[in-house]
């Protein structure tokens, strides 16, 4: 249950992880502006809009509420600075730095992200290549962000797409999505 005061910044860009325009071109970073993400935040959940806390969502909606809330989390599977997710945090009163979830095939974009929500929960990886729902995938060790076995994926992972022209990391994508949606 915990929530910075004021207003979490949902206008940081690529420039805030120090990458070059060459970086950001091939890495596919696109920056998305805060007005862009302040309305897609409201969109999400409505219903709860008006909310300020997780008590009055159950007092207004009872057991629905309580369903909703039952193990709520908010995932961005490629949250960059994370202005997705701090545009939910000042739309929607009711949420909590703990709620937040965020993965970024960028080691710099997660170390931006934990500083900015230090209650959350952040990992490096890549949302194509990896099992999100896997409780394996979330388990922090004590000395860093990631594991070897996480740093050994997100390695071969970073192999496959080096030096791949846009067009060809979008062919490649699908691919990786049809033999992940198959096996």
């Amino acid at each position: 249950m915990t929530r910075k005061n004021g207003f979490y910044n949902c206008d940081n860009c690529a420039g805030d992880l120090c990458l070059t325009r060459a970086e950001c071109k091939s890495a596919g970073a696109f920056h998305t502006p805060k007005k862009l993400a302040m309305n897609m935040a409201k969109k999400l959940y409505p219903d709860y809009l008006k909310c300020k806390t997780k008590a009055e969502i159950i007092e207004k909606f009872g057991e629905r509420g309580r369903e909703f809330l039952n193990g709520f989390n908010l995932i961005d599977p490629c949250c960059g600075t994370g202005n997705l997710l701090a545009a939910a945090m000042n739309v929607y009163k009711w949420m909590d730095e703990e709620d937040l979830y965020g993965v970024d095939i960028d080691p710099r974009a997660v170390e931006f992200c934990i500083k900015k929500f230090p209650h959350g929960h952040f990992q490096v990886g890549d949302c194509l290549l990896e099992d999100l729902t896997d409780d394996k995938f979330w388990q922090h060790p004590s000395d860093g962000l990631f594991g070897a076995y996480k740093a050994e994926k997100l390695q071969a992972a970073t192999a496959i797409l080096k030096d791949k022209s846009i067009k060809q990391r979008k062919e490649l994508s699908n691919v990786l999505l049809q033999e992940k949606h198959i096996n």
